[in-house]
């Protein structure tokens, strides 16, 4: 290995002299310049490092299956395998006469491996599949198609082009890809790079949708699609609760943080990419590779670092961090320790190995914390080893998609001076499908879901196995059995099942006149946060009535974020007056959150106007509110002070030293410079025998600017009468009354014996009027 590294450094620098060797006529420096052979199925098993407690089983090869990327099982357990041999082959001088298809793989002696292959479809650069009512939908660029063997024969007998207008990847390895059955009842499809402009393939004049970094969400009964929050380059999953995730090359796991429906409502928002990068061991994780080096892949790294062809150098490493991420996996089945369930699994083909990551919640979103810290998940000595795509299997284990290709990455990203010396057709005949399993793993038999009732698949929907609830769902669905109403009905009102609950409400409004407005209102009650959640999405196709309105109201103050969150998206679909009010309080209680600011701004459409309205009110009564409460503790406050300091001040002015010995104290310095910066000053009696006691006015004095009474406030000073004094705002002796300075006339006698009387308006800050009555 040593002498191929030199030799690859050897290698990089010729090149790097502008004289063709050929013309030198000099030996070819490049002889013996080759790859690390292919390793036999039995070879390449023993050859993985698996983390304890599991082992991997070989489930199928060549000669049943060559270049596989993208499979799924049928209801009966048959496995379908998209074939892509053409990978690649754009850049091969001499490409071999081959072209893909989709054959059927079947245990015909129930031992746990495939033994029998059938080509169902022949097709050119098939990339995806998914099982639908005895057939299968596939994704073939530029087209969408559906096929269908009818007689059992083994030969597809309908054919059917559903859509058309998917772009092609050059690199061939971000096209669309990874059907995924969702809970809403329908096929989630990953456009990837490519993305395209799509329509209904029977309608030519139909207007194209752009689908350019979006997913789109197929009805398989209609034919119909919308589009939806999209990213990644090849591979997309769902967790249980619909959570949906992608990958690219160097970035593991990326969660799709909102469905850009919830952005069209309105065209002025500007909306953050929907894709978050959530893989807590950042961009460039070290990952513990245990396969030896491919000359080439070394000899790029030096070409790239020395500036002699174009690309990254990756910071100076052929491998061992994230370069060829793909097929991202929720695992959900069951037949793993509990702790592995809602785990995330990523295929690193360009280092031969299986990276492993727990899903934490963060906020709104995820973070993928990595699970193994010194080694990975599952890795291969195998350089030929290619996890492209996962599986959940029906047996409840973790089902693998190696491509098997001596060469995986594009051939687009290799050096012209290196391309030579890569077969570009390795491996095009071979393949294989692992499954991984705990070491004690008792098989179970294949299911038989095809011939099950409709009561029996309303069962399987609490099922442990994600792809037991995710066919049963398929095939209700399917079926469109109003039997399934009643059943389903009690399954959501009794499941223990948080997650069967949740799929009782999508299967009901996917079956005619299942789903209804006291059921989703029922749901918005469930005490599992996930499913309230799900309630808000269901209760948008249904009008604003007085019962769901109560509900939604009441939401608003729902103890998990995650609800008020999608509650700021749901009520978008609603336009009534109390809908914006809403909007208003989860903009108060969560407007801090920048992502349900977005969702609030997503549902404002062109209410914004009203909204922010309605918020300026709130908060200007809030302020007046909050005043208000600070002038009665301030008038409580100074009162208590008016008394004590008043009774202090007699205390004082009898023991003291006149005049000078009672404004000297601290207090009265410091109560005089607040006067001051208020703008009032307060005059004080100069009679050398001021007699004690607070004299109670029966008029209201001029109101002053400082909103603590002074001392001597209560303590009027002077015999036979004092000048005038200036008070501090609303300074009131212990019962409440307006204390004043000031003789007592005959005026005021007079109308004092009248009883109370308004002294006029009093406008506060907030703008309410408040009438003050004076004793």
């Amino acid at each position: 290995m040593r002498l191929r590294y030199r030799l690859c450094v050897f290698v990089a620098a010729l090149l790097a002299v502008p004289v063709a060797l050929a013309d030198d006529k000099k030996p070819d420096p490049f002889a013996g310049f080759t790859s690390p052979r292919p390793m036999e199925p039995a070879e390449a098993l023993k050859a993985f490092d698996v983390a304890p407690g599991f082992k991997v089983e070989l489930v199928a090869s060549e000669p049943l299956v060559r270049s596989p990327v993208a499979m799924d099982f049928d209801e009966n357990g048959r496995l379908f395998v998209a074939e892509f041999p053409e990978y690649n082959q754009y850049a091969n001088p001499d490409p071999p006469k081959v072209r893909g298809c989709v054959k059927m793989l079947e245990d015909t002696d129930g031992d746990g491996k495939y033994d029998k292959a059938t080509v169902y479809a022949e097709l050119d650069s098939p990339v995806a599949v998914a099982c639908w009512d005895g057939g299968v939908f596939v994704g073939v660029v530029p087209d969408l198609w559906y096929f269908k063997d009818t007689k059992g024969d083994g030969k597809v007998d309908v054919k059917r082009k559903v859509l058309t207008g998917f772009d092609r990847d050059k690199a061939g390895e971000a096209m669309l890809n990874s059907f995924r059955w969702a809970p809403d009842n329908r096929f989630h499809i990953a456009t990837g790079l490519a993305g395209g402009d799509l329509r209904p393939a029977d309608k030519p004049d139909a207007k194209s949708v752009l689908v350019r970094r979006q997913n789109i969400l197929f009805d398989p009964r209609t034919g119909t699609f919308a589009t939806t929050s999209g990213g990644g380059q090849h591979g997309m999953t769902l967790d249980d609760w619909g959570d949906t995730f992608v990958c690219d090359n160097s970035n593991p796991i990326e969660h799709l943080a909102y469905d850009a429906r919830y952005a069209n409502q309105n065209p002025f928002v500007v909306a953050p990419s929907p894709v978050v990068d959530v893989n807590a061991a950042g961009r460039y994780p070290k990952l513990h590779r245990i396969s030896p080096p491919e000359p080439w892949r070394e000899a790029r790294t030096r070409l790239r670092k020395d500036k002699l062809v174009p690309g990254s150098d990756e910071g100076g490493q052929p491998f061992g961090f994230f370069t060829g991420a793909t097929g991202v996996t929720v695992y959900r089945g069951d037949a793993f320790p509990p702790a592995y369930r809602g785990n995330v699994f990523v295929g690193e083909v360009a280092n031969n190995l299986v990276y492993r990551a727990r899903l934490e919640p963060k906020g709104l979103s995820w973070s993928a914390v990595r699970a193994e810290s010194d080694r990975e998940f599952l890795a291969s000595k195998d350089v030929w080893f290619r996890p492209v795509q996962f599986a959940n299997g029906p047996d409840g284990c973790l089902y693998v998609v190696d491509m098997y290709r001596e060469l995986i990455e594009g051939a687009a990203f290799l050096p012209p001076q290196l391309l030579k010396f890569v077969n570009l057709a390795g491996g095009i005949d071979r393949g294989r499908i692992w499954r991984i399993t705990p070491t004690d793993f008792p098989r179970p038999k294949p299911p038989k879901l095809g011939g099950a009732t409709t009561a029996e698949l309303v069962a399987r929907l609490e099922s442990p196995n994600g792809w037991t609830r995710d066919t049963a769902a398929r095939l209700l669905y399917q079926r469109q059995d109003t039997a399934a109403v009643e059943p389903l009905q009690k399954l959501r009102a009794r499941s223990e099942s948080p997650v069967a609950r949740m799929l009782a409400l999508h299967a009901l409004r996917g079956v005619k006149g299942g789903l209804t407005s006291p059921l989703v209102i029922s749901a918005l009650d469930d005490p599992e946060p996930r499913v309230r959640e799900h309630a808000l999405r269901l209760a948008e196709g249904f009008g604003l009535s007085a019962g769901l309105a109560k509900k939604l109201e009441a939401l608003v103050n729902d103890p998990d974020p995650r609800v008020r969150y999608q509650l700021a998206f749901t009520l978008g679909s609603f336009k009534q007056e109390s809908a914006t009010k809403w909007l208003a309080d989860l903009a108060r209680k969560d407007g801090a959150n920048p992502q349900v600011r977005f969702a609030i701004l997503c549902s404002a459409g062109d209410r914004g106007a009203n909204l922010f309205a309605q918020l300026l009110t709130r908060r200007a009564r809030e302020g007046a509110r909050r005043a208000s409460r600070r002038r009665e503790a301030a008038h409580e406050g100074a009162g208590a002070r008016a008394r004590r300091e008043g009774a202090g001040g007699v205390a004082r002015q009898a023991h003291g030293k006149g005049r000078r010995g009672v404004e000297g104290t601290p207090n009265r310095r410091r109560e005089d410079r607040e006067r001051r910066k208020g703008g009032r000053h307060l005059a004080r009696s100069r009679a050398p025998d001021a007699r004690a006691g607070a004299v109670r006015g029966r008029e209201a004095a001029p109101r002053g600017r400082s909103r603590r009474a002074p001392a001597a406030a209560g303590a009027v000073r002077g015999a036979g009468g004092a000048r005038e004094v200036r008070l501090p705002r609303r300074a009131r002796d212990g019962a409440g009354r307006m204390a004043v300075d000031e003789p007592e006339d005959p005026r005021h006698r007079a109308r004092n014996a009248a009883g109370p009387r308004r002294v006029g308006r009093h406008v506060p800050r907030g703008g309410r009027e408040e009438d003050r009555t004076a004793h």
